[in-house]
């Protein structure tokens, strides 16, 4: 029979190797966030890979393929938006549609589109954010070019909330795999 030093022995070696995630030195951590922080886990909707613990978890997988959005100073109610995309080589001639929607509202307050060159386009608009509004950017190629959004695989279709604007806004965009049907929100 074995005494209850041996079995208090055990129960701290259980109990002290589940509970160690807080310092780092067990297991993993909390899922990744849009900034990139965090453990084992996915990436947020901005981009970057959290890093595990000192003694476990996995890196987390990234976001929506490397996008970025930076904000500069707007002194007025009203800010620009610029949005440009890089690595659609392969859709090169296709068109892209961007759409400016407010979160929590139907149709978009601000869309264009442009002609996927030489693996990249651009497009923007002047005074198309509310400060202090969220936002979310649904994208679009017309593959099978009928001028209307349909979900993947007719279209190739994202979305990236962008959040409350603050600034003018500069949206760097990638070509990723990561489609998002909700995209096709507010476009005919």
């Amino acid at each position: 029979m074995r005494s209850s030093g041996y079995w208090f022995g055990v129960f701290v070696v259980l109990f002290g190797a589940a509970a160690c995630d807080d310092d780092n030195n067990g297991g993993g951590g909390s899922t990744a966030t849009s900034s990139g922080g965090g453990g084992a886990g996915t990436g947020g909707s901005v981009g970057g890979a959290g890093a595990g613990g000192n003694q476990g978890g996995n890196v987390g997988t990234g976001g929506d393929g490397g996008s970025s959005i930076d904000t500069t100073p707007c002194d007025s109610s009203t800010c620009d938006l610029t949005v440009t995309g890089t690595g659609f080589g392969e859709l090169d001639g296709k068109t892209v549609y961007v759409g400016l929607q407010r979160q929590g509202q139907a149709g978009l307050e601000f869309q264009d589109s442009a002609v996927i060159a030489a693996g990249g386009f651009t497009v923007s608009g002047q005074g198309v954010l509310q400060k202090n509004l969220p936002y979310f950017l649904n994208y679009f190629v017309d593959l099978n070019e009928n001028q209307a959004c349909e979900i993947t695989p007719d279209d190739a279709v994202w979305r990236l909330d962008i959040g409350a604007a603050q600034g003018h806004l500069d949206v760097a965009l990638s070509y990723h795999e990561g489609f998002a049907n909700l995209g096709c929100s507010g476009f005919p």
